[in-house]
């Protein structure tokens, strides 16, 4: 910063202190320590902040009714009326982030904050910020406070505020806005009529973003695609910046089905993709001259929906080579919700790539399998993973492994549907029963933040049977567990102890 000083306090402390005008500021602190001996520039001892401050702030804040300060003081208080003047501020405060109208014993209470901190010599906006951290510290901020279900029934119909925000979370990952809360004052929300209106308005809001980075980040592992690494001498072609395009590609697929505008099987069977030049370059596409992402045909190629995406083939992956038990278990675990059992102790890992590289996968783990212990989980995940071997360990489409030959054959567990490779198995995954009761489950479990147990269980098969019977439509889906019971209701902790 122009005008900082710097102070030598000794022993290698330094304090850098600088006058600072309103307005947002970058700092940037460095030190150019080197050894002369050798002309680097690295070889010095660490550099680290131990403390950072802000003293002496007169400033006036800003006033008016738009700028922060303007939003929260309302009023200012005459002698004999901060307790009036505190309650206007503290009212539609607490209000807005408990996302209900506050109590009347409860504004109390907070109010009776701000007026001990008075009399304890603090001054008016130094009493309102105690009550302020009172509202911000409380479990009706903190958490989606719901009242309990009724003890004999073992459930309740949540009101119309619990319902708004139990909404918005689900869709936006945040608080009501001014529509759902003015419904909420109507009291007119908890009409199935109403809450699928807001459905539709909500997804085609911006805020639907929401739903594509945490529900879809969290079922599809679309988190974890950011930071996936690659042995260059194997993927010379993949670093590390190919990452942001790569979680564009799938993160665009979903909120293309999730506005509506794609079947959900798309996920699965899709013959087209959300690309800009350089993954069309990758996938050896011809490219366009652009570098927005745009609706791109696939059908001419192999690669059909999200298992078609080199982002998430390449985290399901290992640096150097494909992993089709890796693959396996998340088509079985995400896109059909059965869990095989964990592996027994004492597995000897696979052997090291340089003793199998001219072997395919399939090869290796035969040999793997070989042991009847690992045998019986192997048998239902590994199937599916190597009808993906056309992927190698980066995404990159090949059709053979070092010149011999790829078995991709394998049959979908339980059911014992054929396929041979991507595409093959894409369709057997499309047509599964378990996949629409999969998907209907893990929307469940998000929307409602815990996971479906017996109880659940003939809810989620009408879910599953009215998502296919909307032609896969994801926000048909959404509409109909919004308006359900599971979403309606607060159930008891534990329903089988409600009284009968």
């Amino acid at each position: 910063l122009a005008g900082s000083v710097v102070i030598d306090k000794g022993e290698g402390d330094y304090v850098v202190q600088a006058q600072l005008t309103r307005g947002l500021h970058s700092l940037a602190i460095g030190a150019h320590i080197g050894n002369c001996s050798t002309g680097l520039y690295n070889c010095g001892p660490l550099v680290h902040v131990k403390a950072f401050g802000v003293e002496n702030a007169t400033a006036a804040p800003e006033s008016g009714s738009t700028s922060p300060y303007g939003r929260v003081f309302t009023c200012k208080p005459t002698p004999g009326q901060e307790a009036t003047c505190a309650a206007d501020i503290l009212k539609p405060f607490a209000t807005r982030a408990w996302r209900r109208p506050v109590e009347a014993d409860l504004l109390t209470r907070l109010v009776s904050v701000a007026t001990a901190a008075t009399a304890a010599g603090a001054g008016f906006d130094e009493a309102i910020g105690a009550a302020l951290r009172e509202v911000l510290s409380s479990p009706r901020f903190l958490y989606r406070f719901e009242s309990a279900a009724d003890a004999v029934k073992g459930y309740r119909a949540l009101d119309d505020y619990e319902l708004a925000a139990r909404l918005s979370y689900f869709l936006w990952s945040t608080m009501p806005d001014a529509e759902l809360t003015s419904l909420a004052d109507q009291a007119t929300l908890t009409k199935p009529e109403t809450l699928e209106t807001q459905v539709t308005r909500m997804l085609a809001h911006p805020k639907a973003q929401a739903l594509t980075d945490n529900f879809a980040g969290q079922w599809l592992f679309l988190r974890a695609i950011p930071g996936v690494t690659k042995n260059p001498t194997w993927h010379p072609d993949f670093d590390a910046s190919l990452d942001a395009d790569l979680v564009q590609e799938s993160q665009r697929l979903f909120s293309f089905v999730a506005h509506g505008d794609g079947s959900a099987l798309d996920l699965v069977t899709g013959d087209y993709a959300f690309l800009n030049d350089r993954l069309r370059t990758y996938y050896g596409l011809p490219t366009t001259g652009k570098t927005e992402f745009e609706r791109t045909s696939l059908a001419a190629t192999g690669r059909r929906g999200l298992l078609g995406e080199a982002g998430l083939l390449s985290y399901l992956a290992r640096p150097e080579r494909s992993s089709p038990v890796t693959r396996g278990k998340w088509v079985l675990t995400q896109l059909l919700c059965t869990t095989p059992a964990p592996p027994p102790k004492g597995i000897p890992p696979l052997p090291a790539l340089k003793d199998t590289e001219s072997m395919t996968m399939r090869d290796v783990m035969v040999q793997h399998r070989a042991s009847p212990t690992c045998a019986a989980c192997h048998q239902i995940m590994d199937p599916m993973g190597f009808a993906l071997e056309n992927f190698d360990g980066a995404g990159k489409w090949i059709d053979d492994y070092r010149g011999q030959p790829l078995d991709l054959t394998g049959q979908m567990p339980t059911t014992g549907a054929p396929f041979n490779g991507p595409k093959e198995l894409a369709s057997a995954i499309a047509a599964d029963a378990r996949f629409p009761r999969c998907v209907a489950s893990k929307l469940f479990t998000y929307a409602t933040a815990r996971a479906p147990d017996a109880f659940d269980d003939a809810q989620i098969d009408v879910l599953a049977k009215s998502f296919a019977e909307s032609q896969f439509s994801f926000p048909a889906l959404v509409a109909k567990l919004a308006t359900s019971p599971a979403f309606t209701l607060r159930r008891a902790a534990d329903p089988a102890a409600a009284a009968p």
